[in-house]
């Protein structure tokens, strides 16, 4: 083989070998973040408990006035946008004046919660919010 024939195979060598698998799966991850929106008379604190695949943490806000949306929580999956039921196993609001408990989600309810996709890509991120009025709040 003459240096010609080197040279004009050496492109078609390192194409060869430098190609992509098609054994590679590349799955997308969707992500979604948690919102509470405060739109009872009192001042809310919140403290929910994480799925067992987020390692079933309690975790809380401080304190959530009236009239305000505060962010939770941001989770993500392969595969799928994460839904209340992914990320939370319970939620409760407590009222800051009493430190009374007025609301609690146990089990997690999908339907309870406003969901709102803000990007176009495949899964991209989902925003879930949950509403509280002075009638979700028991005495």
């Amino acid at each position: 083989m003459n240096l010609r024939q080197i040279l004009l195979l050496c492109p078609v060598v390192l194409s060869l070998g430098c190609g992509g698998s098609d054994n590679v799966v590349h799955e997308e991850v969707g992500a979604a973040t948690y919102f509470l929106d405060n739109q009872s008379s009192h001042v809310l604190r919140v403290e929910w408990k994480t799925t067992v695949q987020l390692g079933s943490e309690t975790q809380n806000v401080g304190s959530v006035p009236s009239g305000t949306v505060k962010e939770l929580l941001s989770d993500s999956i392969f595969g799928v946008n994460p839904r209340p039921t992914d990320t939370f196993e319970s939620l409760a609001l407590y009222r800051v004046d009493t430190g009374g408990r007025v609301y609690l989600q146990e089990p997690i309810r999908d339907e309870a919660w406003v969901s709102e996709r803000k990007d176009s890509r495949y899964l991209g991120t989902t925003h879930h919010t949950l509403r509280i009025r002075d009638e979700d709040l028991s005495p």
